[in-house]
Protein backbone atom coordinates (compact mmCIF):
# COMPACT_ATOMS: atom_id res chain seq x y z
CA UNK A 1 0.00 0.00 0.00
CA UNK A 2 1.30 3.14 -1.18
CA UNK A 3 0.19 6.52 0.70
CA UNK A 4 -0.21 10.03 -0.04
CA UNK A 5 -1.45 13.25 2.11
CA UNK A 6 -1.83 16.15 -0.10
CA UNK A 7 -0.38 17.85 2.01
CA UNK A 8 1.39 15.51 3.31
CA UNK A 9 2.58 11.37 2.60
CA UNK A 10 1.80 8.65 -0.02
CA UNK A 11 2.16 5.30 0.62
CA UNK A 12 2.83 2.11 -1.66
CA UNK A 13 2.25 -1.08 -0.60
CA UNK A 14 0.42 -4.44 -0.51
CA UNK A 15 -3.32 -3.83 -0.70
CA UNK A 16 -5.72 -5.19 1.94
CA UNK A 17 -3.92 -3.70 5.06
CA UNK A 18 -6.98 -1.90 7.38
CA UNK A 19 -6.01 1.93 6.44
CA UNK A 20 -7.24 0.83 3.05
CA UNK A 21 -10.04 -0.97 3.49
CA UNK A 22 -11.30 1.72 5.56
CA UNK A 23 -10.72 4.46 2.63
CA UNK A 24 -12.89 4.22 -0.65
CA UNK A 25 -11.67 4.11 -3.85
CA UNK A 26 -10.36 7.00 -5.79
CA UNK A 27 -11.80 5.44 -8.49
CA UNK A 28 -15.12 4.05 -7.48
CA UNK A 29 -16.87 4.02 -10.95
CA UNK A 30 -13.90 1.82 -12.34
CA UNK A 31 -14.60 -0.53 -8.71
CA UNK A 32 -18.08 -0.99 -9.69
CA UNK A 33 -17.45 -1.79 -13.58
CA UNK A 34 -15.46 -5.27 -11.75
CA UNK A 35 -12.03 -3.49 -14.01
CA UNK A 36 -9.22 -6.00 -12.90
CA UNK A 37 -6.27 -4.60 -11.09
CA UNK A 38 -3.15 -4.55 -12.60
CA UNK A 39 -1.28 -5.61 -9.86
CA UNK A 40 -1.84 -6.55 -5.64
CA UNK A 41 -0.48 -2.68 -4.95
CA UNK A 42 -2.00 0.11 -4.31
CA UNK A 43 -1.79 3.85 -3.32
CA UNK A 44 -3.21 5.43 0.03
CA UNK A 45 -3.41 9.28 -0.23
CA UNK A 46 -4.72 11.42 2.01
CA UNK A 47 -5.34 15.13 2.31
CA UNK A 48 -6.11 18.29 4.44
CA UNK A 49 -9.96 18.96 4.52
CA UNK A 50 -11.06 22.85 2.84
CA UNK A 51 -12.33 25.09 4.85
CA UNK A 52 -14.19 26.63 1.88
CA UNK A 53 -18.27 25.84 2.85
CA UNK A 54 -18.17 25.78 -1.80
CA UNK A 55 -16.47 22.60 -1.47
CA UNK A 56 -18.34 19.39 -1.73
CA UNK A 57 -15.34 17.14 -2.48
CA UNK A 58 -11.95 16.31 -3.88
CA UNK A 59 -10.82 15.55 -7.37
CA UNK A 60 -7.67 13.47 -7.56
CA UNK A 61 -4.92 13.56 -10.67
CA UNK A 62 -2.02 11.14 -11.47
CA UNK A 63 0.80 11.21 -13.86
CA UNK A 64 3.48 8.28 -14.13
CA UNK A 65 6.88 8.86 -14.62
CA UNK A 66 6.61 8.72 -18.03
CA UNK A 67 3.84 10.97 -18.87
CA UNK A 68 3.99 15.10 -18.75
CA UNK A 69 0.52 15.45 -17.84
CA UNK A 70 -1.52 15.16 -14.86
CA UNK A 71 -5.10 13.11 -15.69
CA UNK A 72 -8.16 13.67 -13.24
CA UNK A 73 -8.47 9.58 -12.03
CA UNK A 74 -11.68 10.31 -10.04
CA UNK A 75 -15.27 10.79 -12.36
CA UNK A 76 -16.84 12.72 -9.34
CA UNK A 77 -15.77 14.44 -6.53
CA UNK A 78 -14.78 12.41 -3.76
CA UNK A 79 -16.35 13.53 -0.32
CA UNK A 80 -13.75 12.43 1.73
CA UNK A 81 -10.18 13.58 2.82
CA UNK A 82 -8.65 10.23 1.73
CA UNK A 83 -9.02 7.45 -1.23
CA UNK A 84 -7.29 4.55 -2.06
CA UNK A 85 -5.62 4.17 -5.57
CA UNK A 86 -5.82 0.43 -6.95
CA UNK A 87 -5.30 0.79 -10.44
CA UNK A 88 -1.46 1.11 -10.30
CA UNK A 89 1.61 -1.18 -12.44
CA UNK A 90 4.10 -2.58 -10.32
CA UNK A 91 7.46 -1.09 -10.85
CA UNK A 92 5.82 2.72 -11.77
CA UNK A 93 6.43 5.78 -10.55
CA UNK A 94 3.36 7.85 -9.44
CA UNK A 95 2.71 11.63 -8.74
CA UNK A 96 -0.15 13.27 -7.44
CA UNK A 97 -2.01 16.28 -6.32
CA UNK A 98 -5.24 16.60 -4.97
CA UNK A 99 -7.94 20.38 -6.24
CA UNK A 100 -10.95 20.98 -3.60
CA UNK A 101 -14.43 20.80 -6.11
CA UNK A 102 -17.66 22.91 -5.39
CA UNK A 103 -21.23 21.74 -6.51
CA UNK A 104 -20.59 21.42 -10.19
CA UNK A 105 -17.06 19.23 -10.21
CA UNK A 106 -15.12 22.95 -10.98
CA UNK A 107 -12.00 23.76 -9.02
CA UNK A 108 -11.86 25.68 -5.91
CA UNK A 109 -8.18 27.52 -6.45
CA UNK A 110 -4.87 25.11 -7.41
CA UNK A 111 -3.33 22.48 -5.83
CA UNK A 112 -0.67 22.80 -2.94
CA UNK A 113 1.87 19.87 -2.88
CA UNK A 114 2.78 17.04 -5.57
CA UNK A 115 3.29 13.41 -3.87
CA UNK A 116 4.89 10.82 -5.27
CA UNK A 117 4.58 6.90 -4.82
CA UNK A 118 6.87 4.71 -6.40
CA UNK A 119 5.52 0.83 -6.34
CA UNK A 120 7.73 -2.12 -6.00
CA UNK A 121 8.32 -4.57 -8.35
CA UNK A 122 6.78 -7.25 -5.85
Amino acid sequence: MAGICLPGTAYAGKSGSQAANEAPSCTPEMSIQGDARPSSHSVMLSWKASTSPSVVGYNVYRRDKASSTFAKINQKPIAATNCVDYFVQLQHKYFYYVVAADHQGAREGGHANIAHASIPRK
